[in-house]
C-alpha cells in the first residue's frame, strides 16, 4: 500500500474554560487535508518551545498555514499594534517565521496558506 503524504497543520493557540491552554486546528482544514488533498494531516504546535521546525520539515511533505483568531503582531510588519486587531499570538508568529526561514532555505517543502477561506 502506497503511504499518503503527511502534510503539518499549524495549530493556533486558545484558553479553554479562562484556564487550560491548548493548541486547536479547525476541523475544516483538516478535512481539507484529508478529503481534498487526499493526505494525512498532522497537526502541530504553534509554540517554538514545543515546536521544533527542522524536525517537523523532515518528517511532513507539505505545511499549511492557517488562517487563526489571531492576526500576526503588527511589529512584524513595523507598525504599532491596536486593540482593533487583536488578539496575537506571537508564538504562532514565530513559528511561522522559522518554517519560512527554512522555506526560503535550501528545503523543498510545499506551503499553503489558507486564509479567511481562501487558498493563496
Amino acid at each position: 500500500m502506497r503511504r499518503k503524504p503527511v502534510v503539518g497543520v499549524i495549530g493556533n493557540s486558545h484558553r479553554v474554560e479562562g484556564r487550560f491552554d491548548v493548541q486547536a486546528v479547525g476541523e475544516r482544514n483538516l478535512r481539507a487535508v484529508a478529503d481534498v488533498a487526499g493526505a494525512l494531516p498532522l497537526v502541530f504546535a504553534g509554540c517554538p518551545d514545543i515546536t521544533d521546525v527542522a524536525a517537523l520539515l523532515d518528517v511532513v511533505d507539505g505545511i499549511v498555514l492557517t488562517g487563526a483568531r489571531a492576526n500576526v503582531h503588527p511589529t512584524r510588519f513595523k507598525s504599532a499594534p491596536d486593540a482593533k486587531h487583536e488578539p496575537y499570538d506571537t508564538k504562532r508568529d514565530e513559528v511561522v517565521a522559522s518554517i519560512a526561514f527554512y522555506i526560503d532555505s535550501d528545503i523543498r517543502i510545499t506551503m499553503t496558506v489558507f486564509t479567511a477561506g481562501r487558498k493563496h
